[in-house]
């Protein structure tokens, strides 16, 4: 066929596509003046030497899916195999059943609960840039409840433009969602220390306290964690992204802004099943309120003001009033670009997106003087003149003589006001500086009040600070209740001591002054259901935190189960020394629910780890008689009451139950009136009993 076509007059490129065959092949056979061979089918050969061991391969890959190819070669040579062990392996690859994968975990949070931000790369080519592809980032903030979306292109990624892109999501959306999911993005995790604590972005968690959030972030290649704000962005490049022209950044975000509030949000969300607006409507009311202060994350730089008086931040020029070459302080916030010089703001410019942009200012760049000379500025050479000539001509103007004195007046006050006005300036610009957002919102107020003669300098000194420090212990105390966990806030205030008279009020009173933490001590409370163990426990955690103590709160099946998942995982001793650096743990519902098998190892572990070192609250319907009962092994239980009942606090409550209080009738006397908790006995000394003999505390 080669020779034929060749004979047609064929070039040897045409006969190679004709063919299919590679013009080396073709030239050869044209040179020899051949035909290439023509196969017929190919002819069976040998049989395998694995074929008696199929049978016994499959059986031992079907029971056991996870033998290797060299035991299953090993085991077949010892039953006379004497094949490759390559041969194995590419049969056990064919045969071998896929890895069955788990179920994924759908996870829904309440309204206003959680949200989740993430960055996608996005290339475009805007019309103002033909041929030029241009790499833009969509920055996501998705709600975890609703599914609503806010997003925006950005340039960067960098840290001013993460905090950026929140307070205009925040600003958006109306309120602050109670806790934020990121991913490890240098902007906002800066590392993780060895015993597994997270180190965030310093800048990030000014901006998380600022609004009162808590952030959080995902384990490393777990995109499924954030699915909420990760499977939008193929929606957003399919549905809006793809087959359209944007003339530029701002024609991109317009464009995008639009679609969301016309489209992405209002749609019926696939998962959910519910409309995403009115989805979004209920959960507004559920987040948190925006503070009343902006954000100013400061970061403060120093730059040389070049030949042409503009200086160079972020990759763009901004213009400053003169082009002395001298070095000037840059304050960079999130949407502003502030300049000093000696300490006095020159010039005041807003962010620009991209690089190699310039912002001038059409006043830097005019004279000074003509400029004096146009307002009538006291130093302008023109109002120097006319004092210097002014002696000469008072006497031939003896009528002017007053109202040129009134001026002067005018002019001296007018300058102290203007220092004022500087003054108070400078304050709130350092105020922003030192993070001090409550002084700078009350301080307006306070100078009015100074002014009118209501307080002096050192009080209105007193109650700015006191604001402040006010606000600080306030976002102090909700975060700390966040990461302690304590989702139910409960008060020894809110406690009904007369419903309950076989509680002794000054006891739990002195629990409330944590000199127990201070000693490593257990405290027991031990009733029936009902009877405010769980309010008296979470009330004393609450008092730990406002007293800037660390707590952790958990049940005893959560504990045990994050334990259980940390063995698993191979971090158990990170997770036991977690829970011990808090100088209150509290264990609530022991006995309420069985546990798992191993499950009171688990625990004593952490028991012993925390012993005489770190406070403890427990809480049970269940005597300590009945202990090995609850954690299935009457030896664990012994151990831990063992550790538990050494440096302890017993309170007993004997009483009916608070949330039955309206349906007392309801219930046998038999049952309101049995004592449910029998009180562990004393154990006995030996030898000479101590002097002083408290009833609290059950020594060993």
């Amino acid at each position: 066929m080669i020779l034929d076509l060749h004979r047609q007059g064929l070039s040897v490129t045409a006969i190679a596509r004709r063919t299919g065959r590679d013009p080396k092949t073709i030239r050869k056979y044209i040179e020899r003046g051949l035909e290439p061979p023509a196969y017929g089918p190919r002819q069976a050969g040998r049989p395998s030497k694995l074929a008696p061991y199929l049978a016994y391969l499959r059986e031992r890959v079907t029971a056991i899916r996870d033998l290797s190819a060299v035991r299953l070669t090993r085991e077949l040579r010892e039953r006379g195999y004497t094949g490759a062990y390559t041969a194995v392996k590419r049969f056990i690859a064919a045969i071998q059943p896929p890895e069955a994968k788990p179920y994924e975990v759908r996870f829904e949070t309440p309204s206003g609960q959680q949200a989740q931000v993430d960055f996608a790369r996005f290339v475009v080519t805007f019309t103002d840039a033909p041929g030029t592809a241009c790499i833009v980032w969509l920055f996501s903030l998705v709600l975890g409840h609703s599914r609503h979306i806010e997003a925006r292109f950005v340039l960067h990624q960098d840290l001013q433009t993460l905090l950026r892109c929140h307070i205009q999501a925040f600003a958006t959306i109306g309120g602050v969602p109670m806790q934020i999911l990121y991913d490890r993005m240098k902007t906002a995790v800066s590392g993780e220390e060895a015993d597994g604590h997270i180190v965030y972005n310093r800048s990030l968690l000014t901006l998380a306290q600022h609004y009162g959030y808590l952030p959080s972030a995902c384990r490393p290649y777990r995109a499924k964690t954030k699915g909420k704000v990760e499977r939008p962005f193929s929606y957003i490049r399919q549905d809006f992204f793809l087959a359209r022209s944007f003339q530029d950044l701002d024609d991109l975000n317009a464009q995008l802004r639009i679609w969301l509030d016309t489209v992405a949000n209002v749609r019926l969300h696939g998962t959910t099943q519910r409309v995403v607006a009115e989805a979004f409507a209920a959960e507004q009311a559920d987040l948190q309120p925006l503070p009343a202060v902006p954000f100013d994350p400061l970061l403060k730089l120093e730059r040389r003001v070049s030949h042409d008086g503009l200086v160079s931040i972020g990759g763009n020029y901004y213009s400053v009033p003169d082009r002395t070459r001298r070095v000037v302080e840059v304050h960079q916030l999130p949407d502003t670009i502030r300049i000093l010089d000696g300490g006095r703001l020159v010039a005041s410019h807003p962010v620009m997106e991209g690089r190699r942009q310039y912002r001038i200012d059409p006043d830097h760049r005019q004279g000074g003087a003509a400029r004096a000379m146009r307002h009538g500025h006291p130093d302008s050479p023109m109002i120097g003149r006319w004092r210097s000539r002014r002696p000469a001509l008072a006497g031939r103007l003896p009528g002017r003589r007053r109202a040129a004195r009134h001026r002067d007046r005018r002019s001296v006050m007018s300058r102290a006001s203007s220092h004022a006005a500087t003054t108070l300036d400078s304050i709130k610009h350092s105020l922003v500086g030192l993070r001090m957002p409550r002084a700078l919102e009350v301080l307006d107020a306070t100078v009015r009040r100074i002014e009118q003669g209501e307080i002096d300098g050192i009080t209105a000194l007193d109650e700015i600070l006191t604001e402040e420090l006010t606000l600080r212990e306030n976002r102090r105390v909700k975060t700390a209740l966040l990461v302690a966990r304590l989702t139910t806030i409960k008060t020894l205030a809110g406690f009904d001591f007369t419903f309950q008279p076989s509680l002794d009020r000054e006891r739990i009173m002195a629990l409330a002054e944590l000199t127990f933490i201070d000693r490593a001590e257990v405290v027991h409370l031990l009733g029936p259901p009902g009877t405010g163990k769980s309010h008296l426990a979470t009330a004393l955690a609450v008092e730990a935190v406002k007293a800037g103590r660390s707590v952790v709160f958990s049940t005893l099946a959560d504990l045990i189960a994050s334990l259980a998942k940390a063995e698993r995982d191979g971090a158990l001793r990170e997770r036991i020394r977690y829970l011990s650096r808090a100088s209150l743990l509290v264990v609530d519902e022991i006995g309420y629910l069985p546990v798992v098998p191993g499950g009171g190892n688990l625990f004593f572990q952490l028991v012993n780890a925390r012993y005489e070192k770190g406070a403890m609250i427990l809480t049970s319907n269940r005597g300590f008689a009945e202990w090995g009962e609850v954690f299935g092994d009457p030896v664990v239980a012994t151990a831990l009451l063992d550790r538990l009942l050494h440096h302890a606090v017993v309170v007993q409550i004997e009483g009916a139950s608070y949330r039955l209080r309206q349906h007392g009738d309801l219930i046998p006397e038999h049952v309101r009136s049995k004592a449910l908790i029998t009180p562990p006995p004393v154990p006995r000394r030996r030898g000479r009993p101590p002097r002083k003999a408290t009833l609290d505390h059950v020594a060993g």
